[in-house]
């Protein structure tokens, strides 16, 4: 068995702190803070590996999988600096906002096996969401991807 798959429900927050410009403008700082909520499917391919000490193939199994699905992000207080503000007015209002967008991921890992149906799981897995544009003053601004990287450790039940 190389293929499996799974669903996963995921939650991430982040504290927002500046927006850099694409175009070689300047910083805009930003508080507020962003929840993404997201549903992806992922299938993941089990590579055989080795065992170097034996004639055999070891119990230790790297992977690589990719998912897609959809995200919900919910911005919440997010107020950026505001260029042409007076000394006292250098933040825009603070504005909550929600949109659904396209999500992806990427991911790699090994699975140790602990007991029959029980593994450990050690992976990294780059997460991506869709173009984020926004609108403020009747001018659309569009925002690059939203991407995080990150590292895990698990707990994985087999059913058989």
């Amino acid at each position: 068995r190389y293929l499996r798959a799974d669903i996963e429900l995921s939650r991430r927050s982040h504290e927002l702190q500046n927006i850099a410009s694409t175009t070689g403008g300047l910083t805009r700082f930003t508080s507020g803070s962003a929840d993404i909520y997201a549903a992806i499917m992922s299938g993941y391919l089990d590579l055989p590996f080795p065992n170097l000490m034996m004639d055999k193939k070891s119990s230790i199994r790297p992977y690589v999988g990719g998912g897609i699905g959809a995200g919900y992000l919910r911005a919440n207080d997010v107020a950026a600096s505001n260029k042409f503000g007076s000394a006292a007015n250098r933040f825009t209002k603070a504005t909550d906002a929600s949109t659904w967008l396209p999500a992806a991921q990427l991911s790699a890992g090994l699975t140790i096996p602990i007991r029959k149906q029980l593994d450990i799981d050690i992976g990294y897995r780059f997460f991506v969401l869709g173009d984020i544009v926004g609108v403020r003053n009747d001018q659309k601004g569009v925002s690059d991807n939203f991407i995080s990287h990150s590292a895990k450790v698990g707990l994985r039940y087999n059913f058989k």
